[in-house]
């Protein structure tokens, strides 16, 4: 998985979000489920190591992540997280921003260029 976000990997304009990998919810405006981003669904085996206790954990949550691979893989804490029961993770750089506010980034953004091509198309004869 963690591959695929090194520089010339299939999700590497993914890196530095969250991206969520476990929740109640299937779908909700702003958020990227980590299979999105891949393309893919993930071996559950390498969400289950994401969740064991010990040094691998403490890693993930940390400042410096867990590096596999030669990508850094950051777990986000619960203050970063939307949703209750929601998990989510981010590649190569730690996120500065929470969950909630990547997506309300990703629904203004996302809402701009709505209205911009909708602008556009109203101006064109």
């Amino acid at each position: 998985v963690a591959s695929q976000f090194a520089n010339d990997g299939a999700a590497s304009r993914y890196r530095g979000q969250w991206l969520c990998y476990e929740a109640a919810f299937k779908s909700k405006g702003g958020i990227v489920f980590l299979e999105d981003a891949l393309g893919k669904a993930v071996d559950q085996g390498v969400l289950q190591g994401w969740k064991r206790k010990g040094k691998r954990m403490k890693a993930l949550n940390s400042n410096d992540g867990l590096l596999v691979g030669g990508v850094a893989i950051f777990k986000a804490q619960n203050t970063e997280c939307f949703g209750r029961k929601a998990a989510y993770v981010a590649f190569v750089t730690r996120p500065a921003a929470c969950v909630k506010i990547q997506m309300q980034e990703r629904i203004d953004a996302a809402s701009s260029a709505s209205s911009s091509s909708s602008a556009a198309a109203a101006a064109s004869p």
